[in-house]
């Protein structure tokens, strides 16, 4: 009986108590629309160009902002950073300066009132330069003491990059992040990202790179400072100036030992080359086991007389 009783006294007046509660819900509704609500926030720049073109170090920046509307709306955007996009026609080149307003932020609530703390932004555009740069692994630290890195090699060893002119211009190769190489006993392949603390605002073909790392037996460096210089694949008479070269090579202890100037050869090729005077690259050969770390000077001048050799 107690609970049809309270039952009863649920459901009476039902129509009443149903209205108590969406009067209610309005009135919150509307309190916390008129609440004013005012939170800092960050606005991240982005610049948009035409095709062919490019922003110099200013891609993205950002900016402090103030947000001040009613907690229903600022109340959504609070702790999220806020979009900016700024459309360069085509038509405009070189040095440019934008002051930042709401327009540039899509869907934008005019209900909320912005602050744009240093609001003006300066960019510059350049023609988009497009070109493929190698890619040079950057080691840290020693390997094992018997031995030595013989080669390493990024794959792909060289990553097609693309941005302002000026900023493409003068770049020369890519490195990778500092590879850890210490105490390592063998050959090793690892992957490993391009380091992009020192670049500009480039776009990157590929962001990750393998680099094989190949160990052989630790080599010792000796230089023979004369060795003579031979003018090949010519049938006339000729002569190099200077008439010799230096040249240094490298390998293994109980090799290096074994050679001497009268086993290595430095030429200068002066094939389909006619009478005249040339200045042409110096190349060296060795030994098996033995590799050709420098030659000096590298390149020679070649005089080539108007007469054939003897036989």
């Amino acid at each position: 009986m107690p609970k049809a009783r309270l039952i009863g006294k649920i459901f009476s007046n039902l129509g009443y108590k149903i209205a108590a509660i969406g009067l209610a819900a309005l009135v919150w509704y509307i309190v916390q629309g008129e609440e004013i609500l005012e939170v800092n926030s960050r606005l991240d720049v982005k610049v948009e160009v035409a095709s062919g073109f490019a922003a110099r170090d200013m891609n993205i920046a950002s900016r402090d902002v103030t947000l001040r509307g009613p907690r229903a709306l600022v109340g959504t955007l609070q702790g999220k950073p806020l979009l900016a996009v700024i459309r360069v026609p085509a038509d405009k080149t070189g040095s440019l300066r934008y002051r930042l307003d709401k327009e540039f932020i899509p869907r934008w609530d005019n209900r909320i009132k912005l602050t744009i703390h240093d609001p003006y932004v300066n960019i510059v555009i350049e023609e988009k330069l497009t070109k493929k740069l190698p890619v040079r692994p950057m080691l840290l630290g020693e390997v094992d003491a018997a031995l030595m890195v013989e080669e390493a090699k990024a794959t792909p060893d060289e990553i097609e990059i693309s941005g302002a002119k000026s900023d493409v211009q003068k770049l020369t190769e890519l490195g990778t992040e500092p590879i850890d190489i210490s105490g390592l006993k063998a050959s090793k392949t690892m992957a490993s990202s391009i380091a992009r603390a020192s670049l500009p605002d480039i776009n990157l073909a590929a962001k990750e790179v393998s680099v094989s790392l190949k160990l052989g037996p630790k080599k010792v460096t000796k230089e023979f400072q004369v060795v003579p210089l031979e003018i090949t694949n010519s049938d006339k008479v000729s002569a190099a100036r200077p008439a010799s070269v230096s040249v240094t090579i490298s390998a293994p202890q109980d090799l290096i030992d074994k050679v001497t100037s009268k086993v290595l050869r430095a030429h200068v090729n002066a094939g389909g080359l006619g009478p005249g005077r040339y200045e042409l690259p110096v190349t060296a050969s060795a030994p098996e086991g033995v590799s050709i770390q420098m030659i000096g000077p590298k390149t020679v001048g070649v005089e080539i007389y108007n007469q054939k050799k003897l036989k």
